[in-house]
């Protein structure tokens, strides 16, 4: 299944194994997920109100999460599903390998995960390649999560042009 996995992952990132100098992809693949990715999040919008908490936590979630909530998805989308983690500096987006679902309850909702501090996306997949440069501008924001005792996150750098 990993193979599979890391196959469409090539190809979503337009660069199948069959792709050379010649033969080029049209990247049909990265636009569906766009697409689904677009028409999902067209409209989103999430108001908190009513104490002190829920502002902090609005501007959160408009600093950090709405900006960027398309491009998770796409990712999402890609990779057939993800995790969102939020940190006290952070929110850490995880695809599989990087979380085993534990349980689940009679609804087929997730109630039990592990996340692996192993990987961390989207730093993983910027650094593996498998996110577009194109669209590594929009997710600058994001700190990857870094091993214990591996140092600092650096963050996806944004560029400067």
């Amino acid at each position: 299944m990993r193979e599979a996995e890391d196959l469409w992952m090539q190809i979503w990132t337009g660069t199948p194994p069959w792709a050379n100098d010649q033969d080029r992809t049209i990247n049909f693949a990265k636009a569906v997920t766009g697409e689904a990715a677009r028409l999902a999040t067209m409209g989103v919008s999430v108001k908190l109100s009513g104490s002190a908490r829920a502002d902090r936590l609005q501007e959160r979630l408009n600093e950090e999460l709405i900006p960027f909530l398309r491009d998770m998805l796409d990712v999402g989308c890609a990779a057939g599903m993800f995790l969102l983690k939020p940190t006290p500096d952070s929110i850490g987006l995880y695809t599989p390998p990087e979380f085993t679902i534990t349980a689940v309850d009679n609804r087929k909702r997730v109630i039990g995960v592990v996340l692996y501090d192993t990987k961390a996306t989207p730093g993983l997949l910027v650094r593996q390649g498998r996110i577009p440069p194109l669209r590594r501008d929009a997710l600058c924001g994001f700190q990857p999560r870094v091993p214990a005792g591996e140092g600092q996150n650096s963050g996806i750098p944004c560029e400067s042009g």
